[in-house]
């Protein structure tokens, strides 16, 4: 027969000390750092065009919705249209525009005075239902002037889709150098689009609706805008699978390089 276990005053004042603090509500700062442990979400979203795998902002949201219960936590997002203007000093701001006059043959300069622009601006709020604490982050996007196939509303709605995605992928430590629009992804997937793309499809490359050269060969441009291609080399943001297309034909030796075009440009400017 198994003793029976005494217990002090002093056993019983501890028992019921731990007892309370495993009651004890965990602060707003515990919760968060214990959903960053545990939230997972893996890029089950692959773009063909690209060819690179992402995360939505719905995916996020699934993911996040068992840990809101486990912890008794809200993730709230919202979104307000927030101007920001071009330049610190003043909400106008010169660019310089060159275009290739065919007829003159010579590179043309326009100013244009454009102000500031409008970015969704999407927060994204963690809540502690039991202590009414909360902690938030922001990011922002900027609505396109036009996008092929989309109206008014269906630009903003993605704009604030993209805005929230890297809000929350902000909050909770989701991102990584693999995403679609970092420098690393661009450099990874130009190195492998070089080795696939021939000489005559670089070429045959099409500029799409609302670029520069809307309708023109990347060839057409090399010959015509080398500027341009100066500037889509340096530009951060140029599709990586265009930037590839241009390696293959200076590497090519096809057509002159953008060194040599400038200078013939130059001295045709200044004979005119």
């Amino acid at each position: 027969m198994a003793e029976k276990q005494i217990l002090t005053e002093e056993d019983l004042e501890e028992k019921c000390e731990e007892k309370q603090e495993k009651q004890k509500p965990r602060s707003l700062m515990n919760k968060f750092v214990l959903i960053r442990s545990e939230l997972k979400v893996p890029k089950g979203q692959h773009n063909d065009f690209g060819n690179y795998s992402f995360r939505s902002c719905e995916d996020i949201l699934e993911k996040i919705k068992p840990l809101e219960a486990k912890y008794n936590v809200a993730v709230v997002l919202s979104d307000r249209i927030q101007y920001i203007p071009l330049t610190m000093s003043s909400d106008v701001n010169v660019i310089k525009e060159e275009v290739w006059d065919e007829n003159a043959k010579r590179v043309l300069t326009k100013d244009k005075i454009e102000k500031g622009r409008y970015y969704i601006e999407a927060t994204a709020t963690l809540y502690d239902c039991d202590s009414d604490s909360t902690i938030s982050n922001k990011a922002y996007a900027r609505e396109e002037d036009c996008k092929k196939g989309m109206d008014a509303s269906q630009i903003t709605g993605t704009a604030s889709s993209y805005a929230r995605k890297y809000a929350l992928s902000g909050l909770f430590g989701l991102d990584d150098i693999k995403d679609a629009d970092t420098n690393e992804f661009n450099k990874i997937t130009a190195t492998s689009q070089t080795t696939s793309i021939t000489l005559e499809e670089a070429k045959g490359y099409v500029f799409k609706e609302g670029t520069k050269h809307a309708g023109k060969t990347l060839e057409t441009v090399f010959r015509t805008d080398p500027k341009y291609i100066e500037y889509l080399v340096q530009n951060k943001m140029t599709n990586p699978a265009l930037k590839a297309c241009i390696e293959v034909i200076e590497k090519s030796g096809g057509i002159k390089n953008r060194a040599e075009l400038l200078k013939e440009m130059k001295e045709l400017e200044l004979k005119t």
